[in-house]
């Protein structure tokens, strides 16, 4: 008899698993790129990518502006097109404070296409270092020093130590209407910063809606006044 229980108990965890994948759980990748053969052209437009040995690239700030290479996810139209239940696009790169000097940092910026797929809207996770120690914050606002220094500095802001972190931006449909919730991620899976519903509008600040937004444009170091930024993985997921 309990050798019987036993069995129906195994064939019971077994049909859970069968269920469990069948019902798509876990995280669905749509586009990834793990560097492993180097940049491929994924980077581009602004200064310039370094392939690294150890399966990661190296972003350099252009010589003559104060931004980083720019991505389009993979999508030769610059439109990485919305999905049902939306999605989250990534970045993992590697913060070191001792390789920055005070007051130097960066913008990371993702864009978004409207209907006819041109740019409408853009939200920035900042990055700066201080005397003690690298903060990352949020504002509602375009990027360059001043706003970067704001974003930083303001009481949202948060001192993280260096590592790895992973950069999610997560766009889903509320009623029709396209909202972004944002958050960093430490290697150990933590979350150590995170903004909510990030407003996203046009150029009448209305909401974009379902209707008005095709998709994804960009990922842009958009500002940037440190030499270089180690990437390991740029993806879009469910």
């Amino acid at each position: 008899m309990k050798h019987l229980s036993k069995i129906l108990t195994g064939v019971m965890l077994v049909c859970c698993a069968i269920v469990f994948a069948a019902c798509g759980g876990g995280q669905k990748t749509l586009f990834v790129s793990d560097f492993t053969n180097g940049n491929n052209d994924l980077f581009r437009n602004y200064g310039s990518v370094t392939d690294n040995d150890n399966g990661t690239i190296t972003l350099n700030k252009s010589t003559d502006a104060d931004n980083g290479p720019m991505t389009y996810f993979g999508e030769e139209d610059r439109n990485f097109e919305w999905v049902e239940n939306g999605y989250t696009a990534s970045i993992t790169f590697k913060i070191d404070g001792a390789a920055m000097t005070t007051g130097q940092g960066f913008t990371w910026t993702v864009s978004i296409n409207d209907e006819n797929k041109e740019f409408v809207d853009e939200r920035n996770m900042y990055f700066r270092k201080y005397d003690e120690g690298v903060k990352v914050g949020y504002v509602y606002n375009g990027s360059n020093d001043a706003i970067n220094a704001d974003a930083t500095s303001n009481e949202g802001s948060v001192l993280i130590p260096d590592g790895w972190y992973t950069a999610n931006y997560t766009f889903y449909d509320d009623n029709n209407v396209i909202k972004l919730d944002m958050s960093l991620v430490n290697e150990a899976g933590t979350t150590v910063f995170t903004v909510k519903d990030a407003k996203l509008s046009d150029e009448n600040d209305a909401p974009i809606t379902l209707d008005t937004f095709s998709g994804i444009r960009y990922g842009w170091v958009s500002w940037m006044t440190i030499s270089n930024l180690e990437v390991r993985e740029v993806k879009v997921y469910q």
